[in-house]
Protein backbone atom coordinates (compact mmCIF):
# COMPACT_ATOMS: atom_id res chain seq x y z
CA UNK A 1 0.00 0.00 0.00
CA UNK A 2 1.52 3.33 -0.83
CA UNK A 3 0.32 5.49 1.38
CA UNK A 4 1.01 3.06 4.66
CA UNK A 5 5.06 3.36 3.26
CA UNK A 6 4.17 6.83 2.64
CA UNK A 7 3.15 7.76 6.20
CA UNK A 8 5.89 4.80 7.27
CA UNK A 9 8.59 7.09 6.09
CA UNK A 10 7.14 10.34 7.70
CA UNK A 11 7.31 9.00 10.72
CA UNK A 12 10.61 7.30 10.50
CA UNK A 13 11.80 10.97 9.17
CA UNK A 14 10.16 12.75 12.28
CA UNK A 15 11.91 10.14 14.24
CA UNK A 16 15.25 10.61 13.20
CA UNK A 17 14.52 14.67 13.56
CA UNK A 18 13.37 14.10 16.98
CA UNK A 19 16.51 12.29 18.69
CA UNK A 20 18.84 14.44 16.56
CA UNK A 21 17.03 17.49 18.36
CA UNK A 22 16.94 15.82 21.80
CA UNK A 23 20.80 14.84 21.56
CA UNK A 24 21.37 18.15 20.71
CA UNK A 25 19.48 19.59 23.40
CA UNK A 26 21.66 17.45 26.00
CA UNK A 27 18.37 15.49 27.57
CA UNK A 28 17.97 11.85 27.44
CA UNK A 29 15.52 9.31 26.33
CA UNK A 30 14.60 8.81 29.64
CA UNK A 31 14.53 12.81 30.76
CA UNK A 32 12.15 13.32 27.86
CA UNK A 33 9.86 10.99 28.62
CA UNK A 34 9.29 11.85 31.98
CA UNK A 35 9.04 15.17 30.96
CA UNK A 36 6.12 14.17 28.69
CA UNK A 37 4.71 11.63 31.19
CA UNK A 38 5.78 8.31 28.68
CA UNK A 39 8.52 5.97 29.00
CA UNK A 40 12.28 6.05 28.05
CA UNK A 41 10.78 2.51 25.53
CA UNK A 42 8.22 5.38 24.48
CA UNK A 43 10.54 7.93 23.36
CA UNK A 44 12.56 4.93 21.44
CA UNK A 45 9.54 3.78 19.75
CA UNK A 46 9.14 7.73 18.45
CA UNK A 47 12.74 7.81 17.64
CA UNK A 48 12.00 4.46 15.54
CA UNK A 49 9.50 5.37 13.76
CA UNK A 50 7.74 2.69 15.20
CA UNK A 51 4.44 5.11 16.66
CA UNK A 52 3.00 7.58 15.29
CA UNK A 53 3.65 11.13 16.64
CA UNK A 54 0.44 12.78 18.22
CA UNK A 55 -0.14 16.77 17.16
CA UNK A 56 -0.24 17.30 20.89
CA UNK A 57 2.65 15.32 21.36
CA UNK A 58 4.75 16.51 18.86
CA UNK A 59 3.58 20.56 20.57
CA UNK A 60 4.51 18.98 23.75
CA UNK A 61 7.95 17.61 22.54
CA UNK A 62 8.48 21.47 20.78
CA UNK A 63 7.99 23.19 23.56
CA UNK A 64 10.08 20.73 25.96
CA UNK A 65 13.10 21.22 23.46
CA UNK A 66 12.24 24.71 22.79
CA UNK A 67 11.72 24.75 19.24
CA UNK A 68 9.33 25.30 16.44
CA UNK A 69 7.21 22.49 14.85
CA UNK A 70 8.52 23.53 11.54
CA UNK A 71 11.62 21.63 12.26
CA UNK A 72 9.94 18.68 11.94
CA UNK A 73 7.31 19.77 9.05
CA UNK A 74 9.03 22.40 7.22
CA UNK A 75 10.28 19.68 4.61
CA UNK A 76 6.52 18.94 3.91
CA UNK A 77 5.81 22.55 2.94
CA UNK A 78 8.60 23.73 0.89
CA UNK A 79 7.20 26.89 -0.73
CA UNK A 80 4.85 27.68 2.54
CA UNK A 81 2.27 28.23 0.39
CA UNK A 82 -0.34 25.76 1.96
CA UNK A 83 -1.32 28.49 4.49
CA UNK A 84 -4.42 28.42 5.73
CA UNK A 85 -6.41 30.82 7.72
CA UNK A 86 -7.48 29.26 10.56
CA UNK A 87 -11.17 30.55 12.23
CA UNK A 88 -11.55 32.02 15.58
CA UNK A 89 -12.11 29.41 18.08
Amino acid sequence: MVAANWDDRIEQELGRKLKALRVAAGISQSGLGAALGVSRTQIQKYERGETRLAVSTLIAICNILRRDPMVFLAGHFPDNSHTIDAPDA
